[in-house]
């Protein structure tokens, strides 16, 4: 029982499987966040973080069936995808023998290491991201965001204003739905300064889908917006600690780089074939 176990592990068939389990638990998932009881609990964690949640997420049974579905299955998936790289990386690179594995399976070895670090930079992606909800900060004022301080130094905006005036109730138009031909990116913009204590990191300008980050830390612009019953204009802005989307960057650049270099090799292996038999079956003739 226990040598089969250990051989599912192993398995290349039990990799697809585990993948297309996980297709089908994001395909749930995605239908519960539409849901009436759900969505405000997925909105909360994507906003700030899981460990937020836990309280909601165990009071939902439906939810947490699926969230411990999903790390079921995650969980198997990295065992398997641990097990396949420990045998390749023992066959291609520890092999014990003087000589060299094929170039093939080394390169697949460097893949299946690869994408074992992208599993583990997922996990961690949980633990470690520090997300908070937007605040309001308006012109010439300041907030602690995390260890920074950041000051709205000027504010340019030059969108219709009544489009970002909030109504009696503070409800506003988000300033991403705001129709492209009448909401400029480029130049509604807005310069901060951000202080660590009393010493000033850097001054820039930030806008929506541009924010600024200082090494892990960034600082997003969510909109612009002008309190009920005053002329002021005032940013709402979510402070994001996330150490490690470089790093994920360069993980994932890495993995379709190798997976795209393994493919080109192969496609020109196979072509070489062909033309290897079709020259033995002329010469046969």
């Amino acid at each position: 029982m226990n040598n089969k176990i250990r051989s599912a592990f192993y398995s290349i068939t039990t990799a697809y499987i585990l993948f297309a389990l996980l297709a089908v638990i994001f395909a749930v998932g995605s239908h519960l966040a539409g849901t009436a009881a759900i969505e405000p609990i997925f909105s909360q964690m994507n906003a700030t973080h899981i460990w937020t949640c836990l309280g909601s997420i165990i009071a939902n049974t439906t939810l947490l069936i699926w969230l411990l579905a999903l790390v079921v299955i995650a969980g198997a998936l990295f065992v398997n995808t641990l097990c396949c790289t420990s045998r390749l990386v023992k066959q291609s690179w520890f092999n014990g023998s003087k000589s060299k594995a094929p170039f093939r399976l080394q390169t697949m070895a460097f893949i299946h290491v690869i994408a074992l670090l992208v599993i583990i930079f997922h996990a961690l992606d949980v633990g470690l991201i520090q997300r908070n909800n937007p605040v309001n900060i308006m012109e010439s004022e300041s907030q602690i965001l995390g260890k920074y301080r950041l000051q709205v130094n000027k504010i340019s905006y030059v969108t219709d204003r009544k489009i970002i005036t909030e109504s009696e109730t503070g409800k506003r138009t988000p300033s991403f739905k705001i129709p492209k031909e009448l909401f400029s990116i480029t130049d509604n913009k807005a310069e901060i300064s951000l202080y660590l204590g009393e010493k000033l990191v850097t001054k820039s300008d930030i806008r929506l889908f541009d924010p600024l980050s200082v090494g892990g830390s960034f600082f997003i612009l969510d909109g612009f917006f002008i309190p009920y019953n005053s002329d002021k204009i005032g940013l709402s802005i979510h402070y994001m600690y996330n150490p490690l989307v470089y790093p994920f960057f360069a993980i994932y650049i890495i993995l379709f780089s190798a997976l795209l270099f393994q493919w080109f090799k192969n496609r020109y292996r196979f072509k070489s074939i062909n033309t290897i038999k079709t020259t033995k079956r002329s010469a046969t003739k």
